[in-house]
Parts: C-alpha cells; sequence; structure tokens
C-alpha cells in the first residue's frame, strides 16, 4: 500500500560546534510536522523527527535514514525537511548538525537512493542551492503537473547558491518554513477533498498572498530564467498549460 512517509530534521543546538544557536529550528520542525499531517494528511504515526530537544547528531541522523530506506516500498512518497544551519566549504555545501556536518550532495543521492516513486526535499538553511542533481531532468514548459508525478525528486531550497536564509521577522520560525505551512495549510491552495499527497493538484488564485511570496522566495533571483519559471510554476498550479 502505497504511504506517505516524512523525516523531519532541525537543529538549534549547536553548542559543540563553532556555529551560534538557532532557537527556532526547534519550532520549524513542530510547525512542519502540523503542517505535514494537517495540510497533506501525512499519518501522524508516520513521520519521524529528529531534534526535538534541540540537539541532532549524525548518528541520529544516519539511524533514521537507515529506517526510512529499510521501512520504504516503491510506491511510497517520501518527503525530508531540514532546518538549521547551512556552509559551504571546499568539498561544497554542508548540512550543519550539533555535532559535525553531512554534505549535502550525499544527503540528496541517499533520499533519491530510496526506494520509493516521489521525493520532494525541502532545504531551509543559508546557501540551499548549492547543489547539482545528477541527472537534470527535462523540464517541459507546456507540461502539467500530473505528468512530474512517480519521476524522481524535487529540491525545495529557502535560498539560492550564494544567498543567506532569515528568520522571520515577528514569529519564532524561519522566515521560508513559515511560508511553506501557510501554504500547504491555505484552504486557497489545496482543493476541498484533494488534501492528500497522492491526488495533490494545488490551485492557486491570484489574491493568495501567502503563494505568491512563497514562490517568490523558492528561485534565486540571479538566474536568468527565473521569471519564466515562477511564471511556468504558478501556472501549472492553476491546473492550465504554459502558451510559449
Amino acid at each position: 500500500m502505497a504511504t506517505v512517509r516524512a523525516l523531519i530534521v532541525g537543529v538549534s543546538d549547536y553548542s559543540q560546534t563553532e556555529h551560534k544557536d538557532l532557537a527556532f529550528c526547534v519550532n520549524d520542525i513542530s510547525a512542519v510536522e502540523k503542517a505535514f499531517i494537517n495540510g497533506l494528511n501525512v499519518e501522524a504515526s508516520n513521520i519521524y523527527t529528529c531534534g526535538k530537544t534541540g540537539a541532532v547528531s549524525r548518528k541520529e541522523l544516519a539511524s533514521a535514514c537507515a529506517n526510512l530506506m529499510t521501512i520504504s516500498s516503491c510506491d511510497d512518497t517520501v518527503l525530508f525537511y531540514f532546518s538549521g544551519h547551512g556552509a559551504v566549504s571546499r568539498t561544497g555545501h554542508q548540512l550543519e548538525l550539533s555535532d559535525t556536518h553531512v554534505k549535502t550532495q550525499e544527503m540528496i543521492a541517499f533520499l533519491e537512493s530510496v526506494p520509493a516513486k516521489n521525493k520532494v526535499i525541502f532545504l531551509d538553511c543559508c546557501m540551499a542551492g548549492d547543489f547539482t542533481v545528477n541527472v537534470p531532468a527535462v523540464f517541459n514548459l507546456n507540461s502539467t503537473a500530473d505528468e512530474f508525478a512517480g519521476n524522481g525528486y524535487a529540491v525545495i531550497a529557502s535560498s539560492g547558491a550564494s544567498q543567506i536564509s532569515y528568520g522571520h521577522p515577528e514569529k519564532s520560525l524561519s522566515l521560508f518554513t513559515s511560508f511553506l505551512c501557510e501554504v500547504l495549510t491555505s484552504t486557497h491552495f489545496i482543493k476541498e477533498g484533494k488534501k492528500s499527497l497522492f491526488d495533490f493538484k494545488p490551485k492557486v488564485i491570484e489574491d493568495n498572498e501567502e503563494m505568491q511570496k512563497f514562490i517568490e522566495m523558492c528561485f534565486d533571483p540571479k538566474s536568468p530564467m527565473n521569471d519564466r519559471l515562477k511564471q511556468t510554476l504558478l501556472e501549472m498550479m492553476k491546473g492550465g498549460n504554459v502558451n510559449e
């Protein structure tokens, strides 16, 4: 039976490292849990969370990943969410944990190898867009969202390769996660009767400010295709095609 599974990771405690603590990350993971349950009907028993105490070690993350690999099947959909520090070293971008780091490229490669038909990866950290895709997808501007289902993975990053991610100025959450949760639970975003990720066909209306802000955040303003890709995503979510 097809199941939606989620691995949620939030690192607030960096006392063992040179990085500053991020108090809001522990709140991020709680908010994302609720958004997955209430917005996408993910069963609470299928959500695995690291960081409720604020700290996440490499050993804890490795154990959670091994469990995800073991229990996932080819019909499943896997959601991975990370909130914490991101940094760039000589070997590329890395996700900072409480005691060490994990290379972002290796994390994406692991998730790609999980035996699930779909994987959606949310990275909420600085320089989150600093990664590469081994086999670039062919993006047909005239395709609908339905045609993308069951074809690999998508990475949604809170920042471009050289951008900083920020906390929300008014909430004890990150800015990106705040918008993400608003979008996932928005009555404008999810059609009535279509709240499961398996039949997820979101619809955007012009006055949906949350969606507009969220999509704006997901694209690097330095990209020459930025405006075109944003337009395409909005058209896909309206349920129509993009005219050349």
